[in-house]
């Protein structure tokens, strides 16, 4: 006898709620092209530098904003996305350090704000990164980047449903193609338990979204949505293609197997839970999966 629906949705709910900034993401920290006539040598190491922040070279790229600090102690936007590489790099406390520069340099700038509370995010001070989004909306209310990110500060730690919502809409107003957003307000609402809702935002994250790892989150996502709704076949789909674009996301397996369980899969089912459990480490999902994969080999 196949595995009972509230034996699978219970496994579900557990392998696949993705944790920390992975469930609600952020917009990564912004930086800007200096392009104003004629450029200082500061200047034009600066903009190399953004130029290697983009391709992701981050070494390189804080290497060329110390050599336009060297030149210029006063260009507050070479602090600001060395601050920011930094951040990246996981290396808060040299980030901070740059980002109150830049904002001791220039009191007015929206963005420096918004990067500071990014990275005081990934310290894990939600007060602090609340209060720089909020100075950076003061500043400048168009700023679809801190909408987002306060979106995600109510929905990831305080759990505001409804006030991350409104943050995300008012990102989505500003930004009509903001794929990150609706990736957030798919996830918030599939929270609230409003699957069709979340599925029509995953599907406008996967139109718009130009960053390969968050479209494997939103075919993922969406996946879990469809398994909710009993749609397995789309699941089914959403799964393989998540694994397809990332194969070492052993979420996707987990989900994969619950979705080939509900079609009478037995054997694929029994294939990507064990594989899942081959290479996750968590003792809590591990055994929950070894429960679900007893009930599937008793068949």
């Amino acid at each position: 006898m196949l595995a009972s629906k509230t034996t699978l949705v219970t496994a579900m709910r557990l392998t696949v709620g993705l944790v920390g900034a992975l469930l609600f993401l952020q917009a990564a920290a912004c930086s800007f092209y200096i392009g104003r006539g004629e450029l200082s040598e500061a200047e034009e190491h600066y903009n190399q530098g953004q130029e290697l922040m983009l391709e992701g070279r981050l070494q390189e790229a804080i290497a060329e904003f110390d050599e336009s600090i060297r030149l210029d102690p006063e260009l507050a936007e070479s602090y600001a996305n060395r601050g920011s590489a930094y951040g990246q790099l996981g290396q808060f406390e040299e980030a901070l350090a740059d980002l109150d520069a830049a904002i001791g340099l220039n009191t007015g700038e929206s963005m420096f704000y918004n990067n500071r509370g990014r990275v005081y995010s990934l310290m894990g001070d939600p007060d602090a990164a609340t209060a720089d989004y909020e100075t950076a909306l003061e500043l400048d209310p168009g700023n679809h980047l801190a909408h987002l990110n306060q979106g995600a500060i109510y929905a990831d730690y305080r759990q505001e449903f409804e006030k991350a919502l409104a943050a995300y809409d008012r990102a989505i107003e500003l930004e009509p193609d903001f794929a990150q957003a609706y990736f957030n307000r798919a996830q918030t609402q599939f929270i609230l338990g409003r699957f069709d809702t979340a599925i029509a935002d995953f599907d406008k994250a996967i139109d718009f979204g130009v960053e390969p790892q968050m479209n494997v989150l939103a075919h993922n996502e969406r996946g879990r949505a469809y398994l909710a709704l009993d749609d397995y076949e789309n699941a089914l789909a959403d799964f393989e293609k998540a694994i397809e674009l990332d194969p070492s996301l052993d979420h996707a397996y987990a989900n994969r197997g619950l979705a080939h369980a509900r079609l009478g899969n037995t054997e694929q089912a029994i294939e990507d839970l064990e594989y899942f459990m081959s290479i996750n480490q968590d003792p809590a999902l591990i055994a929950e999966v070894e429960s679900l994969l007893t009930e599937l080999k008793a068949q």
